[in-house]
């Protein structure tokens, strides 16, 4: 079983990338767990990367195969004024028909890249977060 922190978001979205499928639904945490359609499949899925997010948080974590453990990563919007804006870029991405058409899910998504420079003077993606 994958194990939660209770630093989601208290309600938000799920995107999560399951070898089984891919679960993109609103959610709400009730009792310490997350709910939210498809939850049955953090019992017995195979996780490959998952987000939890609302507009200012971002719980991220990728399952390593590697080594046969979990990355996890808050990323939030505090953050971002830490870093020079011309070192961000705002993506706006259309969500596909299946969900877009659905009243609880938003119809773009926001992935935020946060760059920064190299040693050698190359611009490169540090990280990013997902919101709406």
């Amino acid at each position: 079983m994958i194990q939660i922190s209770d630093k989601i978001p208290a309600k938000g979205y799920i995107l999560a990338y399951f070898k089984e499928r891919l679960i993109f639904e609103p959610y709400t945490v009730r009792d310490g767990k997350p709910i939210f359609k498809g939850s049955e499949l953090f019992e017995r899925g195979t996780l490959h990367e998952c987000h939890f997010f609302d507009k200012e948080r971002d719980y991220f974590m990728i399952h390593r195969q590697s080594r046969n453990d979990m990355i996890v990563k808050i990323r939030t919007a505090d953050e971002e004024k830490n870093i020079e804006p011309d070192l961000i870029f705002i993506q706006t991405v259309l969500i596909k028909d299946e969900y877009a058409k659905r009243a609880d899910i938003p119809s773009t998504l926001r992935i935020i890249n946060r760059y920064e420079y190299s040693d050698s003077d190359t611009l490169v993606l540090k990280n990013y977060r997902i919101s709406f």
